[in-house]
């Protein structure tokens, strides 16, 4: 399974596949780790490897790439879905306004939206699981 994963912390990028390798040992991950709007839209729009991508996990708050008028997660996900149509998304953000919420679920249909405050590692592992089994998950909020 090839993962791309968004997030402007290399930590928490790094965090992400290992509690993804936690959640299925039987699945042999190849992981694509982006810590930049910019180095993540280079790599959906130059990068062959990008149309075998199964899962991108984004970041919504993320350090503008102005060049290309990306402002956050969101737009980034607008051009994965042209780019990458049969990839799918699952945003993990700290935002937890209904609203955002509510928005980012009619917009993409998302393989998972989860709130940051809402989890700790085994549940996230719990929601990584729900992905790989092609359920959609969301955490509470």
């Amino acid at each position: 399974m090839n993962v791309l994963i968004i997030d402007d912390h290399p930590a928490q990028v790094d965090a992400y596949a290992s509690i993804f390798e936690l959640a299925n040992d039987s699945v042999a991950f190849t992981f694509h780790k982006y810590s930049s709007l910019k180095d993540a839209y280079e790599f959906a729009i130059e990068n062959e490897e990008a149309q075998e991508v199964d899962l991108a996990v984004l970041d919504l708050n993320m350090p503008d790439y102005k060049e290309m008028n990306l402002y956050s997660g969101i737009d980034l996900a607008r051009i994965l879905q042209k780019q990458m149509p049969h990839t799918e998304l699952c945003f993990i953000t700290s935002h937890s306004g209904a609203l955002t919420l509510f928005d980012l679920y009619q917009e993409f249909q998302p393989a998972g939206i989860l709130v940051k405050t809402d989890f700790d590692g085994a549940q996230l592992e719990a929601h990584f699981q729900d992905i790989l089994n092609g359920r959609q998950t969301f955490s509470p909020t």
